[in-house]
């Protein structure tokens, strides 16, 4: 097996393990906020928070993905974000937490 697999192995293992805690504040379906359909916070290896976390509906009904938090007062004319994951296995993984948390939560 070559260097470069082995670290992309180790780089998923990784990001598989990095949410420890998900704290979901879902909306009331009264609320009229577009596709946001609720907040998170998690924990990242129990030594981190995170806070902040929009669960955002799609363009697909049912479709969920998790936006970043941002910096409200930013003034350019795009959203600067405040936490990015650096890599797309990280990002899945915090995308997966909390979508299935989100979901846990509905069907309950």
């Amino acid at each position: 097996m070559s260097e470069q697999n082995k670290t992309e192995e180790t780089k998923q293992e990784v990001a598989q393990n990095i949410v420890t805690k998900v704290q979901i504040f879902p909306f009331n379906e009264g609320m009229n906020l577009g596709h946001l359909k609720g907040l998170a916070t998690i924990e990242v290896f129990g030594v981190l928070s995170i806070r902040g976390l929009r669960i955002m509906e799609g363009v697909d009904e049912g479709n969920y993905f998790v936006g970043f938090p941002i910096d409200t007062f930013y003034k350019g004319e795009d959203y600067r974000t405040i936490v990015t994951p650096l890599n797309e296995s990280v990002k899945q993984a915090i995308n997966d937490a909390v979508i299935s948390k989100y979901q846990e939560l509905l069907n309950s």
